[in-house]
């Protein structure tokens, strides 16, 4: 494209390119999302090949690009769609279960909140153990349990965890 053409309007174009690309053959469609990724990474992109990879069959990958959407946590939309998409490959593959890491259970359960499924979220906490985590990963863990209670409103646990981490 032109150098004067707007930047978001050749964005639109490139995604339009790629997605009748992958309609054609997912793979080079991946191909052409890592080549972006290179010079912009964005939770959309993420999201794009996590879904590319799930067509191809590829659930590891799939899932390893879901969750890297959840680290860009200011986008509520993509959070919450990332771990939807978990959860179907988690139920399509129970084998992936084991590869979770405390840390992203930690990520899942904030998609579960964000998402309003305080059920399931409450369920997740429940099953990390905070002292896998490690020290930077804990501070995420407490402020992510604190939130949690603080919006249904049950301070109690929140003061409990913070009194004793």
């Amino acid at each position: 494209m032109p150098s004067n053409i707007d930047p978001v309007l050749n964005k639109k174009v490139i995604d339009l390119r790629v997605e009748i690309i992958s309609r054609l053959n997912a793979n080079m469609a991946i191909e052409i999302y890592h080549g972006i990724l290179r010079e912009h990474q964005s939770p959309m992109l993420y999201l794009k090949l996590g879904g590319l990879y799930y067509l191809t069959g590829n659930f590891e990958a799939a899932m390893e690009n879901y969750f890297r959407v959840l680290d860009y946590p200011e986008n509520d939309w993509t959070y919450q769609k990332s771990v939807k998409q978990i959860d179907v490959l988690l139920a399509k593959m129970p084998g992936l279960q084991s590869k979770l890491s405390e840390y992203k259970k930690v990520q899942m359960a904030e998609g579960y909140r964000i998402d309003r499924r305080i059920a399931a979220a409450i369920a997740l906490w429940k099953k990390i153990d905070p002292m896998l985590l490690d020290r930077s990963d804990l501070r995420h863990y407490v402020q992510n349990y604190c939130r949690l209670y603080i919006g249904i409103r049950q301070y109690n646990p929140c003061y409990y965890i913070v009194q004793n981490n």
